[in-house]
């Protein structure tokens, strides 16, 4: 599984903006990841898609929470390991 950072790096390497948990300018920073043509089709053409995408990295303070990214607007957040995620395995290129 891929880890926050390799998620975070595609919606970067696509032209996208990373929206931190808590950002004060998520929303407009959503919008414009939203509004990006280019980039709702570069991570959708690296065979992601709109949805949420479980990392393998656990929350530091909540051992039961790990991280995921939303391609669709470049949200990164955590939640419990229960909860439902696409799950998508990747090749490291080092």
């Amino acid at each position: 599984m891929p880890t926050r950072d390799e998620l975070e790096k595609v919606v970067k390497d696509c032209g996208g903006i990373n929206i931190a948990y808590g950002d004060k300018d998520g929303v407009s920073l959503a919008d414009k990841n939203i509004a990006n043509k280019s980039y709702q089709s570069c991570y959708k053409k690296q065979g992601f898609s709109s949805g949420y995408y479980w990392s393998d990295t656990t929350h530091v303070n909540i051992s039961l929470s790990a991280w995921f990214v939303i391609f669709y607007n470049g949200s990164v957040s955590y939640d419990f390991k229960g909860h439902d995620n696409y799950v998508c395995c990747i090749q490291s290129s080092e």
